[in-house]
């Protein structure tokens, strides 16, 4: 027969273990239902004066802004300072949420082989959605 102490000190990790296994588990929360978003890519030459300003003075650093019409929300994602052309962004995912819209892009650089300018470059997207009043979470 086990003595209590021994009995005490199993009963306390079988307490431990039970919190840790159902303290991981969760609880009650929905998902996130992700409807995906109704968006144009938007070329430079197209963008609002005030934006393409905004774009030129930041487009050295990473960049994840927004921009809002009456009617248009711009989303703008930016790299930085690239050593030079070929880099691409396109967008992953432009989703409305339950509380946000969901914006994640990936940046794709020139291939091994694609002859290059030697040349920095800037490269950002910009897409545009109707209006929102919802927070645009980047990833």
């Amino acid at each position: 027969m086990m003595n209590s102490g021994i009995r005490r000190t199993l009963s306390v990790l079988i307490i431990l273990l039970a919190v840790i296994c159902f303290s991981g588990c969760g609880g009650s929360k929905e998902e996130e239902t992700l409807t995906p978003a109704d968006f144009t890519v938007v070329p430079p030459e197209e963008l609002p004066e005030a934006l393409k300003t905004i774009i030129e003075d930041k487009k050295t650093g990473d960049m994840s802004l927004t921009y809002a019409t009456d009617s248009e929300l711009y989303i703008v994602k930016g790299y930085g300072t690239r050593p030079n052309d070929g880099y691409n962004v396109r967008v992953k995912t432009c989703a409305v949420g339950n509380e946000s819209i969901i914006f994640k892009t990936e940046l794709t650089g020139p291939k091994k082989d694609d002859k290059t300018t030697g040349i920095p470059s800037y490269p950002y997207i910009v897409v545009k959605l109707k209006a929102m009043n919802l927070p645009v979470s980047f990833s």
